[in-house]
C-alpha cells in the first residue's frame, strides 16, 4: 500500500520557506541554541535574553526538522490498517511528519498485518504491536 506523501511535501515546502525567510544565519542560530542550552542548565537566566536566544535558535530547530522530514520522504514506509502488526523489532517507529494516529511507520524486515493475535512460529523473535490501541492513545 502506498503512502500519500503530499501532506509531508507541504510541510517540507512550508519549513523550507520559513528557513529561507529567517533573518539569522545557521551559525548564529547554532550558537544561540548552544547558549540557550547552557543558560537552561545553569538555572540563572534573564527572561528577555531567554526569549532572544529562543527566537534566534529557532532556525537550527527548523533545519533539523527539515532534515528529518526529508529522511522520512526517502524512507521505506508502511501503513498499518489492521489492528495488529507482527514485526521483528520490539518497537514501531513513527517517522517525522506523521503522528501515531496516521498509522504510518518505518517499514520493518518482517511485518505481518492481522486483525487477530496469532501465535506464529519463527526462528527469529517476533513482536506483536497493537496498532489500533497505539493510534487511539495519540
Amino acid at each position: 500500500m502506498s503512502i500519500d506523501l503530499a501532506p509531508l511535501v507541504v510541510k517540507i515546502e512550508a519549513i523550507t520557506a520559513k528557513i529561507s525567510a529567517s533573518p539569522y544565519t545557521a551559525e548564529e542560530s547554532a550558537a544561540a541554541s548552544d547558549a540557550l542550552a547552557a543558560m537552561m542548565s545553569g538555572g540563572n537566566f534573564c527572561p528577555a535574553e531567554l526569549m532572544k536566544l529562543a527566537k534566534t535558535s529557532q532556525l537550527a530547530s527548523d533545519v533539523e526538522t527539515l532534515r528529518q522530514y526529508r529522511e522520512t520522504a526517502a524512507a521505506d514506509l508502511m501503513r498499518v490498517e489492521s489492528r495488529y502488526v507482527i514485526t521483528d523489532t520490539p518497537r514501531l517507529v513513527s517517522p517525522a511528519g506523521f503522528t501515531l494516529s496516521d498509522r504510518v511507520f518505518i517499514q520493518t524486515t518482517i511485518a505481518i498485518h492481522t486483525d487477530t493475535r496469532k501465535d506464529i512460529q519463527s526462528n527469529v523473535p517476533l513482536y506483536c504491536h497493537d496498532v489500533a490501541a497505539t493510534a487511539a492513545s495519540n
